[in-house]
């Protein structure tokens, strides 16, 4: 779980330090710049530190996320890395200095606490292989979505 919840702070960190190098980048466009951006701004925002930073945290959160998939449930994995969206509120309370609301820090709470109880409620996967039948169904499935 541990490094689910490592994953998560690397993602949400991330996501708060692209936020500021992005802002920092469209700062420098001149008047050409459409809604949708360009090329250029994605060049500027390569050249902030910060911008770099968040792409080696997703890296680091992506092989922490590796690991606790091989040692825990996908559901546990997947509840943990959905608390990176609370990460991000935080971080960008601190670093953006974004007042977050009562509710926003009760949501934070509640995600926190439900965290802590998955991970209480989780268990180890178990270690019995599906039938054949079950894996025809799923290749069948996967096969029929492509």
């Amino acid at each position: 779980m541990v490094c689910a919840l490592g994953a998560a702070v690397c993602f949400g960190t991330a996501t708060v330090l692209q936020a500021m190098a992005a802002r920092a980048a469209a700062d420098g466009a001149g008047p050409g710049t459409g809604p949708g951006g360009d090329a250029a701004l994605l060049l500027r925002a390569l050249r902030q530190w910060r911008y770099v930073a968040g792409l080696a945290l997703d890296g680091l959160g992506f092989l922490f996320q590796i690991a606790a998939l091989r040692s825990l449930p996908i559901y546990a994995v997947g509840a943990a890395l959905a608390a990176s969206l609370a990460v991000t509120a935080v971080v960008a309370a601190w670093l953006l200095r974004v007042r977050l609301s009562g509710v926003e820090w009760a949501a934070v709470g509640v995600v926190c606490a439900g965290l802590g109880m998955l991970g209480l409620a989780s268990g180890t996967e178990g270690e019995q292989a599906g039938s054949d039948t079950l894996r025809y169904a799923m290749l069948a499935t996967a096969v029929g979505l492509l």
